[in-house]
């Protein structure tokens, strides 16, 4: 019995251990140095697709999360967004996987460079 006891104690120790990665974070409570990281990462992921290399090729969009984020434009575009489904739409890089907010990042910088 004492033996099962501390195989359940190394058990739920090891469960305690985990990493936090199913934690959800919302864009528009990063800091504006981490949105403009996330933009980064965005396009790093959609801009490697060649259906997006008229979006990409604007040299305003290449320049542009920086001076998006410090404009809070992310925040107001991204409220209620999460990192991995931003992630997810740079990543997938089409309007099905992109429609009703986690393109938000795409939609703030061509706000932003009309």
């Amino acid at each position: 019995m004492r033996l099962q006891a501390l195989s359940l104690f190394f058990v739920l120790a090891a469960g305690g251990c985990s990493s936090n990665s199913n934690t959800v974070v919302f864009v528009d409570e990063l800091s504006e140095p981490a949105q403009a990281d996330l933009c980064e990462e965005f396009l790093d992921l959609f801009c490697s697709i060649p259906a997006n290399a008229a979006f990409c090729d604007d040299p305003c969009i290449d320049t542009g999360c920086t001076p998006v984020a410090n404009n809070g434009d992310f925040t107001v575009e991204c409220a209620d967004i999460t990192e991995d489904e931003v992630l997810d739409c740079g990543d997938i890089g089409d309007e099905l996987a992109c429609a009703g907010g986690p393109g938000c990042i795409a939609d703030a910088l061509a706000g932003a460079c009309l």
